[in-house]
């Protein structure tokens, strides 16, 4: 069997960091990130979401309404005095959660004059490192200053890929993002791409899966995240796929945290 990515952590060992990222919507991003949170808290680990995008949806499949909450991820990002301790909401869910906002669709203009706006999640998780065991951050759909600060902090870029044709070509812009990161801010950055929404019915998405193993090799991870309607009714019903009946999806996500994270 091969060694986790990200080993398991022995107590009190400070947060490891995860961000899911891809600048392609509809990849499974939110429910790859609700569903990990959810099977590594089931494992009795202390995990925080971190919800960066201005659609909110990691937040909202909580339960949580962002107009009811003081401080979100944008406050967290756009105000020096908020700190990450007075972002952070507990969910039914075993894990905690830093919602997104609306707000978050002017972040940019918003953080044009501040200095090194990129680590700024850097500078203020630091007084909640060691209350967590693993830090999940959910990135928007871009790359701009928000998903700059979760691979500026992160240990891992964790790419969610459907095997469609344009999915496939984004694979080098993504990459030139993340050779970015890693040379102006995060030298440590690794990354790993997962197939979502397989259908092993399809032809050319057993071909197209065929070819990415052999050009990404050992970036590629084994595990397939396959398409399940009850995933989709998980999402709908604000329920993680542990929370369904005979979802295939809780196999298949259980199996990614196993290689992911050993756990």
């Amino acid at each position: 069997m091969s060694k986790p990515i990200i080993k398991k952590l022995k107590k009190d060992t400070i947060a490891k960091i995860v961000a899911v990222v891809n600048n392609k919507g509809g990849v499974g991003k939110t429910s790859s990130v609700i569903n990990i949170a959810s099977k590594l808290a089931n494992e009795k680990l202390r995990v925080l979401v971190v919800d960066l995008d201005q659609q909110s949806n990691a937040a909202g499949n909580c339960g949580i309404d962002e107009d009811n909450l003081d401080y979100t991820s944008f406050e967290l990002l756009a105000l020096d005095e908020v700190t990450a301790e007075d972002c952070i909401f507990q969910t039914e869910k075993g894990f905690d959660i830093i919602s997104g906002s609306i707000n978050l669709a002017n972040i940019t203009s918003v953080l044009a004059v501040k200095m090194n706006r990129e680590k700024i999640l850097y500078k203020k998780f630091k007084t909640i490192m060691e209350k967590y065991d693993y830090i999940i951050l959910d990135c928007p759909a871009s790359f701009d200053v928000t998903t700059m600060n979760a691979l500026a902090i992160a240990n891992l870029a964790l790419i969610p890929l459907t095997l469609h044709k344009f999915s496939v070509k984004g694979i080098n812009n993504i990459l030139n993002f993340i050779n970015v990161i890693k040379a102006e801010y995060n030298e440590n950055l690794e990354h790993k791409f997962f197939a979502t929404q397989f259908d092993g019915r399809i032809n050319s998405f057993k071909k197209i899966d065929s070819s990415l193993r052999e050009a990404l090799e050992t970036d590629f991870l084994k595990t397939k995240i396959r398409l399940d309607n009850q995933i989709k009714e998980a999402q709908n019903e604000d329920k993680t796929v542990f929370e369904i009946k005979n979802c295939k999806g809780s196999e298949d996500y259980a199996s990614l945290v196993k290689e992911v994270f050993g756990v």
